[in-house]
């Protein structure tokens, strides 16, 4: 695994792991560098996009989420994804 891909791995994974403390905006950093670095990680992208929904932030949340349904619009959490967007309108 080169050093690129473990630093978004970490990021990921400390992302989430404020998502789930709820320290949404430090999630959102993480998340984000998560994403300028791979932005076609699924994973960042969802994490991004709830630490932002959570934020209020809720275009930039859309854009997220968004982003995940064109890299994956088939992909395991697509109905997840809809769903949330759905609620936001």
């Amino acid at each position: 695994m080169p050093d690129g891909e473990k630093l978004v791995a970490k990021d990921i994974e400390v992302g989430y792991y404020y998502l789930n403390e709820k320290n949404y905006v430090a999630a959102e950093g993480r998340l984000k560098e998560a994403v300028e670095l791979k932005p076609d990680s699924a994973a960042a992208l969802i994490g991004l996009a709830q630490a932002q929904q959570k934020l209020g932030k809720r275009a930039d949340a859309r854009m997220s989420y968004e982003a995940y349904l064109q890299l994956n619009p088939d992909g395991p959490d697509a109905d997840k994804v809809k769903k949330a967007l759905a609620q936001m309108k």
